[in-house]
């Protein structure tokens, strides 16, 4: 795929440190989409919650076509997260790795784990439903002084 352009993407601060430690445990463990993963958070521009706008990132539910066949609708999640009953993406798949950080209306070119090339088309992007706080990417958990 050397050939191939891949269009820009924005994870969030947050997303990005716990994306890392996920990708980099994974690789330790020899998981095939590690690398991939890791590449892509390499590649991707780190900004804070409320730059993201309509883009994939974690809990964010993701409309998605995979070359023609007909829409998916999943939530990315990570893989400790993952639960294929309940309609979930893993970010350690192939095309959850290709999803994260793209805007809506964005294609990416991406190889499945048989090597097969694939085009994933992210259609419509909805914010985790309970993320109330645009800023959350930047307020550490627990309690804050004022």
């Amino acid at each position: 795929m050397s050939n191939v352009l891949y269009p820009a993407i924005a994870i969030g601060r947050h997303d990005h440190a716990r994306l890392r430690e996920v990708a980099r445990a994974a690789r330790k463990k020899g998981h095939p989409v590690a690398d991939f993963l890791l590449a892509e958070l390499r590649r991707a521009r780190v900004l804070d919650g409320h730059s993201l706008g309509r883009t994939a990132g974690l809990n964010c539910h993701v409309t998605y076509r995979i070359n023609f066949e007909p829409p998916k609708r999943r939530i990315l999640v990570l893989p400790e997260d993952y639960r294929e009953s309940r309609g979930m993406l893993s970010v350690l798949s192939s095309t959850g790795a290709a999803i994260l950080g793209l805007r809506e209306r964005t294609r990416m070119a991406y190889r499945d784990l048989l090597g097969a090339l694939h085009y994933v088309t992210v259609l419509h992007v909805e914010p985790p439903a309970t993320d109330t706080n645009p800023d959350s990417d930047d307020v550490p958990p627990g309690p804050c002084a004022a």
